[in-house]
């Protein structure tokens, strides 16, 4: 039977995912060390070379392991008591919509929705970032992560270090409700008790769906 997730055991579960990996505080982006992100010549904001590092073995591992449905994200900063704060989770699915393994794992430029492109994470961002600095008016797709993220979008000064965590996903893995989901089941899951939480920090639209027959929040 499913369990009722409350913050002590979601906190658990992802304490839990976190400290499997190699490295559980990977920073998403690459920065000075006053929070001041970086960008190429073409205005758009780098990664830091430890997340693709860490992200890049992830994405080998699931295209060619048949065991996995895919990769789940999250995208997270701490707050004072030193707990993970849910800004953004996402997936990458290791099939694709013609049955093939997804270019978002073949494709060095789509890097698993974090690649160097239109529609992708850090090139939307890095657009709205440049429409707000110039305008004062935040617009585009992750406008709402501009206004999130940056205290000072003149500079590109973060309000804090974002932090990157991912992870491989088989069909055996447990959400937090203790129930086995495919990657798309246990996005749903993790959204819709994010957003329970955490409802003034995260950044997903989507209100996370009962697909993994998880009891809904009250």
């Amino acid at each position: 039977m499913p369990h009722e997730v409350d913050l002590k055991r979601w906190l658990a579960w992802i304490r839990k995912e976190l400290a499997n990996k190699t490295h559980p505080r990977v920073k998403l982006f690459r920065t000075d060390a006053n929070l001041v992100a970086e960008m190429d010549d073409r205005e758009r904001l780098l990664r830091n070379p430890d997340m693709e590092q860490f992200y890049g073995a992830i994405i080998t591992r699931v295209r060619d392991g048949n065991d996995y449905c895919g990769i789940v994200y999250l995208m997270y900063w701490l707050n004072e008591a030193g707990n993970e704060i849910p800004l953004y989770i996402g997936k990458a699915e290791r099939y694709g919509r013609n049955g093939g393994i997804s270019r978002n794992l073949t494709n060095k430029s789509f890097f698993g929705r974090w690649g160097y492109l239109r529609f992708y994470h850090i090139v939307d961002l890095s657009r709205s970032l440049r429409q707000l600095t110039v305008t004062g008016i935040s617009s585009g797709r992750h406008s709402d992560w501009a206004l999130k993220l940056f205290e000072d979008p003149s500079r590109r000064r973060l309000r804090g270090q974002v932090y990157f965590w991912a992870s491989p996903w088989s069909h055996a893995g447990t959400c937090p409700c203790d129930i086995p989901v495919n990657v798309a089941a246990l996005e749903n899951c993790l959204i819709r008790y994010s957003r329970r939480f955490y409802k003034y920090d995260n950044l997903n639209t989507a209100q996370g769906g009962d697909s993994c027959c998880c009891p809904l929040p009250i």
